[in-house]
């Protein structure tokens, strides 16, 4: 009984971390991708702003 609750144990410990690791590079993915979607947006409104004449 023992060395099946240490079994069981250490799979949910295994599988959690898995688990984890799993969601943290999602995590980490969707960032960058927002971050690089932002910035690409941005420069976008920029060069938008540029090409609007000064003086009406």
């Amino acid at each position: 009984m023992s060395t099946w609750h240490q079994i069981a144990s250490a799979t949910t410990t295994i599988a959690f971390s898995i688990c984890l690791f799993i969601a943290s590079q999602m995590y980490v993915a969707s960032r960058l991708s927002a971050a690089e979607f932002s910035t690409s947006h941005v420069m976008k409104l920029r060069n938008a702003a540029y090409r609007v004449p000064r003086g009406h």
